[in-house]
């Protein structure tokens, strides 16, 4: 099996999934294809180096329960990652000074209570898929309790965040995002990953 990765002109070229295999078809007058051709091949993995097909198309660890916990509790996928490559930068055995754990840097005391939450008999905040679908369960939560603060939906990620970050309770003193410092550097920084995720990777 071959891909064509040029439109017909002058140098044709296809690598096979066997391998690296450069084909060239109709001889350029100034041999520019085959020039372009041959670096491919060199930057291309060999058949035992290739990236998976979902590996192709992400760069983002832990992708997949991204996904399906973003779907679980009604949030686009991108906003969980880049809420987990400012908590822990996708290190899922993270711990900070004052104890919270995981991709979604989660206290023991608020994982407690997320998981009598869902149910949950057994609960590992460095095991990726748990601790994405509590940090995420979280953020829903933190959501509902924004809500009356928000104009509208963007506004309701944007507090969301922050009270993520600082607790609900602040964002109900202050009837909206704490003016903390560390707060509001916070949810930019995130709401700036998630805008640069829209543009980097798949839907």
């Amino acid at each position: 099996m071959s891909k064509r990765l040029w439109p017909p002109g002058s140098w044709l070229c296809s690598i096979r999934s066997s391998g690296r295999t450069w084909i060239s078809r109709k001889k350029s007058a100034k041999g520019t294809w085959l020039l372009v051709c041959l670096l491919v091949w060199l930057c291309l993995p060999s058949s035992s180096e290739a990236p998976s097909v979902a590996e192709a198309y992400t760069s983002i660890p832990h992708e997949f329960h991204f996904r399906a916990a973003a779907a679980q509790w009604g949030f686009n996928w991108r906003l969980i990652a880049a809420l987990a490559r400012q908590e822990s930068s996708y290190n899922p055995h993270a711990t900070s000074r004052v104890g919270a754990r995981g991709l979604l840097q989660i206290m023991p005391k608020t994982g407690r209570e997320i998981a009598g939450d869902l149910g949950l008999k057994t609960w590992d905040l460095t095991n990726p898929a748990q601790a994405i679908q509590m940090g995420t369960y979280y953020l829903a939560k933190m959501r509902v309790h924004t809500r009356p603060y928000a104009k509208n939906y963007y506004e309701n990620i944007r507090l969301s965040l922050c009270a993520y970050n600082a607790g609900p309770h602040r964002v109900t003193q202050y009837r909206g995002c704490p003016p903390f410092k560390e707060t509001q550097d916070y949810q930019r920084k995130i709401l700036a990953y998630w805008e640069q995720h829209k543009k980097e990777h798949l839907p």
